[in-house]
């Protein structure tokens, strides 16, 4: 009984690191560069007033603002950004933001104000 428990530990200890091993070298990496997302963010051009914003339990959790630009909804997607501006927006703010820039300017009521988006791994601006 011994060796038969020895043998399974061996086996299972043995799968392990092959599944392991085959998981890093054959199944494409999950995370992408912290600099391509950053570059990516920085591509993002939009204006426009909140009319909602949520977490989708459908769609892996991804935090998600919807936007009324001109007449067309938009969805921005904030999962990556460290910043806190997805928790700080409201539904009716305005939010504006250029290509080439992680300064997204925010204006509600009484505040208009600029939020620099932050991601983990980041090293610049």
């Amino acid at each position: 009984m011994k060796k038969l428990r020895k043998a399974l530990t061996i086996i299972f200890i043995i799968g392990i690191i092959a599944v392991t091993v085959w998981y890093f070298l054959k199944v494409p990496s999950l995370k992408i560069a912290p600099e391509k997302i950053i570059e990516n963010y920085k591509k993002e051009n939009y204006s426009g007033v909140v009319v909602e914003k949520y977490i989708d339990d459908q769609q892996h959790g991804y935090h998600k603002v919807i936007l009324m630009e001109k007449d067309e909804e938009r969805t921005i997607l904030l999962d990556d950004d460290i910043s806190g501006l997805f928790n700080y927006i409201k539904k009716g703010d305005s939010l504006e933001k250029s290509s080439g820039s992680l300064r997204v300017k925010l204006k509600r009521r009484n505040l208009d104000t600029l939020i620099t988006m932050k991601f983990f791994g980041q090293t610049s601006n």
